[in-house]
């Protein structure tokens, strides 16, 4: 048996011929029974074999649209999120994909952020694929849908993306166009009769083959409910929706993340139409018997060879070229029509099919490289401007700390000068020594204070003050330093142009601009002095790659000067950077400039080509007080006292000097190491010491954690700290702002001297 099953198709073609040569009756009986059962299991297996392509197609576009939104979720853009950059890649792909009406990412709460096609903004928290996707963290369907933006009906499907925390921030959506089921489908040219229905998990219809039969409504409650309680897929003899009997094969698909079926398919083809071909099939048989017989026997040999071996060799053929890569090669055109002529058209379609998926794989992969192109192009930028601020904060915090260190050492010998001087007859001609270390020093002070406003740690006194009030008064000054070779045009805005700021720094950024421009113009020039009010909004920061929304007062500072390189550009705020000639500059003009913007949560940037000038932009956060009058201070020369003070300070140097000026000057004074020092003696002494002077930080005790101790016990008692940042006492939770008496290190005797007398004679308790 096995040898004759494996003879060649013209051979078993003789042998069923010569089988049907058998007697009329016994050929009539015996065929009518046997294609009846072949016909019914045909239709039985055609019906089941729809199903089962439908369900891979369906797996397929399931799959697919899963791919995508995982894709999609891993973007930046997405988990940031970012809807203006989102939105075109989002356009793009529905391009591409007929199969899609519309892609949605809706966030956590369901309100939609981006589109692909814009909808009336709406929320879809109550919807089955939202829900789902939250809840399992993966792909999750949908029912039948209206889509808003095509009038027709959609299948949506879900999937949950996160933030950059991997927490799940919201819903990505993709919308199956219905319809595109129908194009989907259309190529299997079913027979008359043969039908599919494709259900949602509710029995609403999706898609369906045939007339009379609508998208959108619901299908017979029975029969759906019986395909729900059955089994996964079943083929059964049922009545139809137009009441014939029909061969039913339903089957159910069901995601991986759901627990019930969310699509149901249901391939037939009715029962009469199987019969009625066999029937006719017979009569035509019964006919031919009695005189075709041995015309069949020699065509049976001879359509064998031509008709089914020959087009199955070239199919074999074929097949083994795609196999090797050739996805140009077409045989429906040799094979013909019949089943092998639909299959060679098949072959033929698939064939071109590969071809055309290959074509826009590499499509997908060029547009991929582009946009990963652009993307590391903006890094490339943002890293740049990332490092400039990192570098810029790292020398700050270096200046900084030489800054204060270097006013411990200056505090000393500004008190030893004071003695000294103090100490001399004034006709002794060391007097003049004496009084040139002191400018010295000035001089030294000045340079730590520029370091101490670039790095941000200068001690200021912010004041609402006009901006466009401090550059008018400054003008005639400003005139004098541009010299009368550079033409000064000052155009201010007449809106108010209120900051909070410190006078005297607004005046160095001033001068330092002018003198700065003077330089890059030595031929003479003009330059250009703008106020405007600024609103900085998203789309400035996300242009310029800087900055926090809200209002600010801009003031361009332009000159027709030499302009600055590129090269140079990126290093004009570094401190002690200048290209003047040796002693021709200290090169922290502009890097105090920026340390003071920055000080005042300001932007400073810089435009410049060679021979076209340069612009410097700053950005001052407005603010939203009266401007206050300024006016000079005239300082008194300090007065002498008589009470007791306690000096807490652990440099002995600086404690020894300071301790003889305040002597000096008539004070009893009471000297501690550190501050578990400074608590004893105040403990031994709290009835005679009326001014505690004490460093903000020391070893064992802090200042501020010495001051709560003392007002534990004398809640009257004053202090003043020192400390060489102005930002030490302001961080100091422990000191309430009423009690923040503060000077810095960098003053000389006389301004301390002056700050303890005004203490002491006006007393807060």
């Amino acid at each position: 048996m096995t040898r004759l099953f494996s003879a060649s198709i013209r051979t078993q073609l003789l042998l069923i011929v010569t089988i049907l040569a058998l007697p009329a009756a016994a050929i009539i009986v015996y065929s009518g029974f046997k294609l009846r059962a072949e016909a019914i299991q045909e239709a039985r297996n055609e019906t089941q074999h729809l199903s089962s392509v439908i369900a891979s197609e369906q797996q397929n576009l399931t799959d697919a649209a899963e791919q995508l939104l995982v894709a999609l979720a891993q973007l930046p853009e997405v988990q940031r999120p970012d809807a203006s950059r989102i939105k075109p890649i989002l356009r793009r792909i529905l391009a591409l994909n007929a199969r899609y009406s519309n892609l949605i990412i809706a966030d956590k709460a369901g309100n939609i952020w981006a589109t692909a096609v814009e909808v009336k903004p709406h929320n879809v928290s109550d919807r089955r694929h939202f829900k789902g996707a939250l809840a399992s963290g993966q792909l999750s369907s949908g029912e039948f849908l209206i889509s808003p933006v095509t009038g027709k009906g959609v299948l949506p499907l879900a999937y949950p993306y996160t933030n950059e925390k991997s927490e799940i921030s919201g819903v990505i959506i993709v919308a199956i166009d219905l319809d595109y089921y129908k194009k989907l489908f259309s190529r299997f040219e079913l027979p008359s009769g043969k039908g599919y229905l494709l259900l949602d998990h509710q029995g609403i219809i999706l898609s369906a083959s045939g007339p009379g039969i609508s998208v959108g409504t619901r299908y017979n409650p029975l029969a759906f409910s019986n395909m729900q309680n059955g089994k996964d897929k079943s083929t059964v003899m049922e009545k139809g929706m137009d009441g014939r009997k029909r061969f039913i094969t339903y089957r159910k698909l069901q995601l991986k993340s759901e627990d019930s079926p969310y699509l149901y398919i249901r391939t037939g083809i009715p029962l009469s139409i199987v019969l009625n071909a066999i029937d006719k099939s017979l009569a035509f048989n019964l006919t031919l018997f009695t005189v075709g017989l041995l015309i069949a026997l020699f065509f049976a040999w001879l359509l064998g060879k031509r008709s089914i071996v020959d087009r199955i060799s070239l199919l074999e053929k074929a097949t083994r070229r795609i196999a090797q890569g050739d996805l140009n090669i077409t045989v429906s055109s040799l094979i013909g029509g019949g089943e092998l002529g639909n299959l060679g058209a098949t072959f033929d379609d698939m064939a071109r099919q590969l071809a055309l998926r290959e074509k826009e794989l590499t499509g997908y992969r060029d547009r991929l490289e582009e946009m990963v192109s652009a993307r590391t192009a903006e890094i490339s930028v943002l890293n740049n401007q990332l490092q400039q601020s990192q570098k810029l904060e790292a020398v700050g915090l270096l200046a900084g700390g030489v800054a204060h260190d270097f006013r411990n050492i200056l505090a000393t010998i500004k008190g030893a000068v004071y003695l000294i001087q103090k100490k001399l007859e004034k006709e002794s001609p060391l007097i003049k020594y004496a009084d040139q270390v002191s400018a010295s020093i000035a001089k030294a002070t000045n340079l730590s204070d520029s370091l101490l406003a670039f790095s941000r740690k200068q001690a200021v006194d912010l004041q609402p003050l006009a901006l466009n009030t401090v550059i008018q008064k400054t003008e005639n000054l400003l005139h004098q330093v541009v010299g009368e070779h550079v033409e000064l045009i000052v155009q201010l805005d007449a809106a108010p142009s209120v900051v909070l700021a410190d006078n005297n720094q607004l005046e160095q950024v001033l001068l330092n601009m002018a003198t700065n421009a003077r330089d890059a113009m030595p031929g003479g020039g003009r330059l250009f002095i703008h106020t405007m009010n600024f609103t900085m909004d998203e789309t400035f920061i996300r242009t310029h790659g800087y900055g926090v929304a809200g209002d600010y007062i801009l003031m361009e500072i332009s000159d027709s000067g030499l302009g600055i390189e590129d090269g140079v550009k990126e290093k004009v705020f570094d401190p002690f950077f200048t290209t003047k000639g040796l002693g021709k500059g200290s090169g922290l003009g502009l890097a105090v400039t920026y340390g003071i913007v920055k000080q005042y949560s300001g932007y400073i940037v810089i435009e410049s080509e060679p021979e076209q000038g340069t612009t410097f932009r700053i950005y001052l956060p407005a603010a939203d007080a009266t401007p206050v009058e300024y006016s000079p201070t005239f300082h008194c020369p300090p007065t002498d006292g008589t009470e007791t003070l306690l000096l807490a300070e652990d440099d002995s140097d600086t404690r020894r000097t300071l301790s003889e000026v305040l002597s000096l000057s008539g004070y009893r004074v009471l000297e501690a190491a550190d501050g578990a020092e400074a608590l004893a003696i105040y403990t031994e002494n709290r009835h005679s010491i009326d001014l505690v002077f004490i460093d903000v930080w020391m070893p064992k005790k802090n200042g501020p954690e010495v001051c709560r101790l003392i007002r534990a016990i004398s809640p009257e008692v004053r202090f003043l700290f020192m400390s060489g940042y102005a930002d030490d006492l302001t961080d100091a939770p422990d000191v309430p702002e009423k009690f923040r008496d503060f000077i810095s290190k960098g003053a000389r005797p006389e301004e301390i001297l002056r700050k303890i007398r005004n203490l002491l004679d006006h007393q807060v308790s």
